[in-house]
């Protein structure tokens, strides 16, 4: 029967495909008259023209890969430049803001449009360096996990939309567990319930909230709304960065391009399905196991060492300590008295600046000012910046943020403005600016001062924080409570030598993302 020789014949051929050649062998003999020689080369040219296709692919993928890498690494450097002037500009908006008292009210508008257009780009800033962050460490989701995790992120989302008339439906039939960043797909869900609370938030609708078992290889994730859909013009658009179909203002068009190439990070998938009612539904596929080929490893390690941002990378930080000047002999009686095991690692000299807030001192009498810049010098490190300014909100704010915003320093050091007076405000002028608050800092102070000034302590408001890679610690206006802070807190802890830590040894890794 034809089908038996069909059968005799692909035993008898040979037929072997790799990944770089195919190769077919026949015998003469096994030509017949169906011409089964000819359909089994046919089959080999066809495999060969797959093969060069694939080839071909893999390449545009490698090169594509190349320019992402490139690409990250260019947005993790120009993030942390365009953040330094940021900051300037808002401290100064503040100040302008004060400096024209009750006529600001004719200009309010476009202020508040200024500090608002400063916040956006803000958060694009933040999106970009999400996507430039390294992987999150991949654990094992339950379903029930799985199921949690969602169930947060709706409820995050809901905190923000109070009063929409919305309505929610879950539908959590998930039974595989997945190994995925835990943070990284709850991001992803996020974006995907934030745009279809806006959505539908307007009118009122239904967001519909899905997960079920996905072909035996993971889990999908659906998101559906019953909003207006995305146009036919648009879909194709969706995904690339910066584009958004919000109004302006309400959308930095991120959202979309972070989910995807946060879910591509373990194999997974984000896509948008086409549904014929109105409204739009987006599906996440993640893999039970993630699976990466060579090319995705690599791109994956290159991500991890090359996207993170370091504008004060370790190299900088320590070509500043071969460049700085000797130790003060001060300095160098400090290191004599100090236990063997500090000697033995090198000094780092840190880079200062010191602001006096008061609106009576002035070079001549500002003794808590010098009080600090000596003991610094003293210690080995550069005042780079000193500046006396009024206790006035607006104008510490910028001064402040200016250092801030300056590569060159360091630490900051203020005294004076801590009280509790109504012109006491240097910790109002200091807090928004802070990443990191050190509460720790405040209450240790006060516990010395406490040995010192008895109850009185009580009165102090000494606060520390982090801010842009940059330590402030704000002291009360007495040279003895700067002594206090020095000597039995600051000298140490900014001395890269000091047991078992130090501030001065985590300033290279303070950016880090």
């Amino acid at each position: 029967m034809p089908l038996d020789r069909d059968r005799e014949r692909r035993r008898s051929g040979r037929l072997r495909i790799g990944c770089e050649t195919t190769e077919s062998k026949i015998d003469a003999n096994e030509m017949d008259e169906t011409g089964g020689a000819v359909e089994i080369r046919q089959i080999d040219q066809d495999l060969e023209n797959v093969l060069a296709l694939l080839r071909e692919a893999r390449y545009k993928q490698w090169v594509q890969n190349e320019k992402l890498a490139a690409v990250g690494e260019l947005i993790a450097g120009v993030a942390h430049e365009i953040n330094n002037p940021l900051a300037v500009m808002l401290g100064y908006v503040n100040l302008v803001t004060h400096e024209l008292g009750p006529t600001v009210w004719s200009v309010r508008m476009e202020v508040d449009l200024i500090v608002q257009q400063i916040e956006r780009i803000r958060k694009i800033i933040d999106s970009l360096l999400y996507i430039a962050r390294p992987m999150d460490d991949v654990e094992l989701l339950s379903p029930e996990a799985t199921a949690t995790l969602i169930q947060d992120s709706l409820g995050l989302v809901l905190d923000q939309a109070p009063g929409s008339r919305l309505k929610v439906c879950l539908d959590l039939q998930a039974t595989c567990p997945v190994r995925i960043g835990r943070q990284d797909l709850q991001q992803v869900i996020v974006n995907l319930l934030v745009n279809a609370v806006h959505a539908v938030e307007a009118t009122g609708g239904l967001i519909e909230v899905g997960s079920r078992d996905w072909e035996g290889r993971g889990i999908l994730i659906s998101v559906r709304d019953t909003g207006p859909g995305v146009p036919a013009h648009l879909i194709e658009k969706i995904f690339r960065p910066f584009f958004t179909t919000k109004g302006a203002g309400k959308g930095t068009g991120l959202g979309l391009s972070v989910s995807t190439g946060l879910i591509r990070r373990y194999g997974g998938a984000l896509s948008l399905q086409e549904t014929s009612e109105a409204g739009t539904e987006f599906h996440i596929r993640v893999l039970a196991e993630p699976v990466f080929d060579d090319e995705d490893t690599w791109l994956a390690q290159t991500l991890v060492s090359s996207l993170e941002s370091r504008p004060r990378p370790a190299s900088e930080y320590n070509a500043r300590r071969r460049d700085s000047e000797p130790q003060s002999r001060h300095a160098a009686a400090q290191d004599d008295a100090m236990p063997k095991h500090f000697k033995d690692q090198d000094f780092l000299p840190l880079q200062i600046a010191v602001l006096t807030v008061s609106d009576t001192r002035t070079e001549e009498n500002d003794t808590s000012g010098r009080c600090l810049v000596e003991r610094a010098e003293a210690a080995g490190h550069r005042v780079m910046a000193k500046r006396i300014v009024p206790d006035d909100i607006y104008r510490m704010r910028a001064a402040f943020s200016e250092w801030i915003a300056d590569p060159e320093i360091q630490v900051i050091l203020s005294t004076g403005g801590t009280g509790v007076t109504g012109r006491d405000s240097t910790p109002e002028a200091v807090a928004p600016l802070l990443d990191k608050p050190l509460e720790g800092f405040g209450e240790l102070f006060r516990s010395f001062s406490l040995e010192e000034i008895g109850t009185s302590t009580l009165q102090s408001r000494a606060l520390g924080g982090l801010a842009n890679g940059t330590f402030i610690f704000c002291l009360p206006g007495s040279s003895g409570a700067c002594r206090t802070a020095w000597d039995r807190i600051l000298l140490a802890q900014l001395d890269s030598r000091t047991q078992p830590c130090n501030f001065a040894q985590l300033i290279p890794r303070l950016l880090e993302r």
